[in-house]
């Protein structure tokens, strides 16, 4: 890690720091446990103090019954041990396990009693939810930790869940691009959205995933972003009890058949081994008071791919179309919960979610024309390329989403039971890009056939300045080069608000009705102008209102109907902008051989033209041709002797446009 990487680290850990000193209450509201307190002839019990005890590491949770013998507790996932305690009745206490994203609905009924005496019962939270019409699964702590996963994708095990419709899952939980699903960890997205879902998303190691949840459809207002589908995942804590693992994942070409086309067994060796350990040592998990508790996670992971499969080797390459690609996340997150007297709970989250990529040459190039001192031209021969074969090698694409969130519940009673969901959510999405559009330059030298002593041309492959690229000449057809900016780094701000509320009507029907606001500013770069396709200063998509409606009808303690209607906005990724911003940034001119002896290596006779030089030639300053805009790109074919080698050469600007991109 760099010095400058570590300093914004250090800088973002103390502004989450400082903002957590500040006068909020906000604990990870990972379950909740609501119900009614009743004596032995059904009456109402208020004032009934309602313990919740997380046996693992013991932290409390308490709330009191309001005037209708109801209370509501946020706490957190696994075994709970749930007391009810009234001056004059017995004490009830009752254990169930909860999980991930489950409102376990638990009814106490206390005796009068004029000992001291405690009654306890030993269950389970409801198998089947009867408050929410949304569909959703959950794989719990056994699955995550008992179930063989190839390759250790925890994601993998989200196919278990009831209404995926995948059939393979990678490092998103479906297999579709941006703004068809989010991922959430311990309540924060981390979404990978600079780019598409070929680039991947931000990864966890199996072993620091507690349990998670897969929402298929009909989530309710407090999520969006994602036209389909919602993961939400929780890491691993520490428990009173001092606990670990060890395991290993080997995978070996013995137990392989023949492949289908060698015919033979092809090799394959894959060993990955694994070990934790948590217990009562230091943790980031805080419990202020039986009504408020702090969280504090972070995350760090690095994949370094010393070669790039994709554009690295093959019939038609030579080794110097190597790259490499190393990915990266880091994730700084804290919440806080308060239960605020008998109705209300308020949850705080603040969160920091950073994800990298970066891909690089390793050919030499000491006279780079851009002055990056590394990567290769794309020299395209008959049937074989010398140099970069991508061509936006090198490039650096990274990610940092900056997040406020405040959840605001209150439980009331009016005709019937409410539990309203109030809040809002802040992301500043700093994402940025550099990248070599064609930097390199390409030359085509596909007038004749290779030449025989191809092998002396290039006597080092990794190292540009041992190229005698000018003996190409004879056999050019054209150059082309990228002038311009190469990074662009488009301002994104993103704004929610939600109102949800939950009402359960009778014991049967609960009926789930929200609407939720969106609002993502600088996502398709309103304020840039692209003549004659985009004026600048466009107005932002404003009208972003998704009503939900949803039911829950129990026809026995087997059996729920449900059924609802909602209109959902999927995210789009930063690639709009980029694009856009990149269009109006860089020019690609292109010149056509002239027939002088040194074209392959001083293509412009002289030097390179600068963007403005460039821009100057296209029909978008000149208005010189009539049928500029065939074919889809802006051409510019004109005599400039700033530009022209000589009579009879030709320059022709392109200038695609951003509705070309997928």
């Amino acid at each position: 890690m760099t010095h400058t990487r570590r300093s914004h680290v250090l800088t973002r850990l103390v502004l989450i720091t400082a903002l957590l000193t500040l006068p909020v209450l906000a604990s990870a509201q990972e379950a909740t446990m609501s119900g009614t307190i009743t004596d032995s002839t059904g009456g109402v019990l208020p004032g009934v103090t309602v313990t919740a005890v997380h046996e693992a590491t013991g932290n409390t949770f308490v709330a009191v019954s309001d005037g209708r013998g109801a209370f509501r507790l946020p706490v957190r996932t696994g075994t709970i041990r749930v007391s009810a305690e009234l001056p004059g009745f017995a004490t009830v206490t009752r254990s169930v396990e909860l999980l991930l994203g489950q409102i376990a609905v638990i009814n106490l009924q206390l005796s009068p009693s004029t000992v001291s005496e405690s009654v306890t019962v030993t269950g389970e939270a409801p198998l089947i939810d009867v408050s929410s019409s949304r569909v959703s699964g959950n794989i719990d702590p056994r699955q995550m930790q008992e179930l063989p996963v190839n390759g250790r994708n925890w994601q993998d095990l989200s196919l278990l869940a009831p209404g995926n419709r995948a059939n393979a899952a990678g490092e998103s939980p479906i297999p579709r691009d941006t703004g068809a699903y989010q991922i959430n960890m311990d309540g924060q997205q981390i979404t990978n959205n600079v780019a598409g879902s070929a680039f991947g998303n931000p990864r966890y190691s199996r072993d620091a995933i507690a349990e998670f949840e897969f929402v298929a459809n009909r989530f309710d207002a407090t999520q969006g972003r994602s036209s389909g589908v919602q993961l939400n995942a929780i890491s691993k804590s520490g428990t009173n009890t001092p606990s670990g693992t060890f395991s290993g994942y080997f995978r070996s070409d013995r137990f392989n058949a023949a492949d289908a086309v060698a015919h033979r067994v092809l090799p394959y060796s894959d060993q990955q081994v694994s070990t934790t350990f948590g217990g009562p040592i230091p943790r980031f998990d805080f419990q202020f008071s039986p009504k408020m508790r702090l969280s504090v996670r972070g995350n760090k992971w690095s994949h370094e791919l010393p070669y790039d499969a994709r554009y690295t080797g093959g019939g038609d390459k030579t080794p110097s179309s190597a790259v490499s690609l190393d990915r990266g996340m880091d994730q700084l997150f804290s919440s806080v919960t308060n239960v605020i007297g008998t109705r209300a709970v308020n949850e705080v989250k603040l969160g920091y979610a950073g994800f990298n990529w970066n891909e690089k040459s390793y050919v030499r190039w000491p006279d780079h024309p851009a002055g990056f001192g590394v990567g290769a031209p794309s020299i395209q021969l008959r049937g074989l390329t010398i140099g970069e074969t991508h061509n936006q090698t090198p490039q650096k694409i990274g990610q940092e989403l900056y997040s406020v969130r405040d959840d605001y519940t209150l439980s009331y009673n009016a005709a019937g039971r409410h539990d309203l969901k109030v809040g809002g959510e802040y992301l500043n999405d700093k994402t940025w890009m550099f990248v070599c559009n064609r930097c390199n330059g390409l030359l085509d030298v596909q007038g004749g056939p290779i030449p025989a002593n191809i092998e002396s041309l290039f006597p080092n492959l990794m190292d540009v300045s041992t190229w005698n690229i000018a003996s190409l000449s004879s056999i050019s057809r054209k150059y082309v080069v990228g002038v311009g900016s190469w990074k662009q780094n488009p301002p994104r701000k993103v704004y929610a608000g939600w109102v949800q509320d939950d009402w359960t009507m009778n014991k049967r029907l609960t009926l789930n009705l929200g609407v939720r606001y969106d609002l993502e500013t600088g996502v398709f770069a309103e304020n840039i102008e692209f003549l004659p396709f985009l004026q600048a200063n466009r107005p932002s998509d404003t009208n972003n209102f998704g009503p939900r409606a949803g039911f829950a009808y129990s026809v026995n303690d087997r059996t729920v109907v449900r059924g609802g209607v909602g209109k959902y906005f999927g995210e789009i990724s930063g690639q709009p902008s980029f694009w856009t911003k990149r269009y109006t940034e860089q020019i690609h001119p292109e010149i056509l051989y002239d027939g002088r002896p040194d074209f392959a290596v001083n293509p412009f006779n002289g030097p390179y033209p600068t963007y403005e030089q460039a821009l100057a030639t296209t029909c978008a300053v000149t208005h010189s041709r009539d049928d500029a805009l065939a074919g889809g790109a802006v051409h510019a074919t004109q005599r400039q002797s700033d530009l022209r080698p000589r009579d009879g050469g030709e320059l022709s600007v392109h200038r695609h446009q951003p509705a070309s991109v997928p």
